[in-house]
């Protein structure tokens, strides 16, 4: 009764690659930053596009997940979690971080792209608590980076240094 099915679609990945990393856009309405992103997108052909954080409050969640995605930037969009992406939950919420996950995915997660891994991580502090500390996230990198070769090359994608703040 607990199974998952979905397609795996091959695709060729190039030895090199760029991508667009955006960060603090702040906001929950297009204007010049999105027309300029676009622009970007469209004019760089990167493989993908990051923003790392400060999506912005509830409207500005509901907003990106909306507008800046792989239909309007015509490439994959992947989002981390900012300090002031951590949201006050509702009563049958878990911690800050519940609604941010009900729009775009785990919190934290890990992507390969080429001979590269990347790694999505979360903010640990903000304008609400998490439901997780900075040792969870620890355990969780151990685990993960005890799998790869120590010679593979790690992006780290994350809006704040890992130490800054406190749990």
């Amino acid at each position: 009764t607990a199974t998952y099915d979905f397609v795996l679609t091959r695709r060729e990945v190039p030895d090199t690659f760029r991508f667009i990393q955006f960060s603090d856009a702040e906001c929950w309405s297009a204007g010049r930053w999105f027309e300029d992103l676009k622009a970007l997108a469209a004019a760089e052909k990167p493989a993908f596009a990051v923003n790392t954080g400060d999506i912005c409050y509830r409207k500005g969640l509901q907003f990106q997940i909306a507008n800046v995605n792989r239909d309007t930037l015509g490439i994959p969009v992947h989002y981390t979690l900012g300090n002031h992406d951590l949201i006050k939950p509702e009563a049958n919420e878990y911690g800050g971080e519940a609604l941010y996950e009900s729009l775009y995915g785990p919190a934290w997660r890990a992507f390969e792209y080429g001979n590269v891994l990347f790694l999505a991580l979360p903010v640990v502090a903000g304008d609400a608590k998490p439901s997780f500390s900075r040792d969870d996230l620890a355990v969780w990198l151990r685990n993960l980076l005890a799998h790869y070769p120590a010679e593979k090359p790690i992006i780290i994608l994350t809006h704040h240094p890992l130490l800054f703040g406190s749990d």
